[in-house]
């Protein structure tokens, strides 16, 4: 999600930089920074990393060293590193960006708060909790940023959404649930609107009232996930399975063994839609759920689907008919 959140940013921070009047005057720089574009949109992160420094040094030539057109190139490059992964180094490029910003007296450039922003993504995916959550919080009470930021609504994170995951890994679930709670309700008037934002934070609040035994508002709440995935998804299975299987273990785990099966069945059949009723459907829904009840650490059910997709993965193979109990995926509970 947040790769696809950077790809986004950089690429319109980079059309912005890249339609600067001012940079055409300087041919280099303008074809350095479109360049650099072209190959970011054509997802060659090397070429375009090299595109940057290149405009980075045609920068600090013309305009002198430590001047504000390098710290708008560093923040996307910087961007550019977080979205590949390079956190330690994209951490470094976009604290030199907001060093300059700050020596020059910009701390409220629409860049250096873009920056800012970038920076908090990248602790929290560094899983510097603390850190995120002080620039997160920053943030969202930053009257300039807000202003900057809901302007552009491409570009604009949730930072509602961002900082309520940032709380659950820091364990603090009241302040978690009243952040979630602010981000569902308004989500129709988010300038920035992600779907699976919106699911995922039904499924943190599921998770959340499952563990404090608050039945009522679970139900709810997957009453209310259900729906919108089935809306959104309408003819798109996997995105319905994906959900309806998390809620499926979050009722199995917290709430009701009926209303988890419920959900479990209705998964399965969907399952058996996009990868078949034969063996190796069997077989690769079977890997599907091992993998999806893995990441829950339900490691029991996970090891059942393991074994009986092992199994009928060598029955294929010796062309025999699979054992019919490993076939079976309505398994006791």
């Amino acid at each position: 999600m947040f790769t696809t959140r950077f790809a986004i940013i950089i690429v319109i921070l980079s059309g912005l930089l890249m339609f600067d009047v001012s940079c055409k005057s300087d041919d280099k720089l303008a074809d350095a920074l479109e360049e650099a574009w072209e190959f970011k949109n054509a997802g060659e992160f090397e070429q375009a990393e090299k595109a940057y420094k290149r405009a980075i040094s045609i920068s600090r030539k013309k305009y002198g060293s430590d001047n504000t057109r390098e710290a708008d190139y560093l923040c996307i490059l910087g961007m550019m590193y977080v979205e590949n992964g390079r956190i330690e180094e994209g951490e470094i490029v976009l604290h030199k960006s907001l060093n300059i910003f700050k020596d020059k007296g910009k701390t409220d450039d629409h860049i250096a708060l873009l920056a800012l922003n970038s920076l908090a993504i990248a602790y929290k995916m560094g899983e510097k909790y603390t850190e995120a959550e002080s620039l997160f919080t920053y943030l969202i009470n930053n009257n300039n940023y807000n202003s900057v930021m809901c302007n552009k609504p491409i570009i604009h994170s949730n930072l509602l959404y961002l900082l309520a995951e940032t709380n659950i890994y820091l364990g603090r679930m009241p302040r978690a649930e009243s952040l979630l709670l602010d981000y569902t309700s308004s989500y129709t008037n988010s300038p920035y609107r992600d779907i699976d934002d919106l699911l995922y934070a039904y499924l943190y609040l599921a998770n959340l009232y499952g563990e404090q035994s608050r039945y009522s508002e679970l139900e709810q709440i997957m009453t209310e996930l259900i729906n919108i995935a089935d809306s959104v998804y309408n003819d798109d299975n996997t995105q319905k399975i994906h959900y309806r299987l998390y809620m499926s273990m979050i009722c199995e785990r917290f709430y009701d063994t009926n209303k988890a099966d419920s959900i479990y069945y209705n998964t399965i059949e969907l399952l058996k839609q996009v990868y078949g009723n034969d063996p190796e459907g069997i077989a690769q829904i079977c890997e599907y759920l091992e993998a999806s009840y893995k990441k829950q650490d339900m490691k029991d059910k996970a090891s059942i689907f393991a074994q009986k997709a092992i199994n009928i993965r060598s029955a294929i193979e010796q062309d025999s008919i699979p054992n019919p109990d490993d076939l079976n995926l309505y398994i006791n509970r």
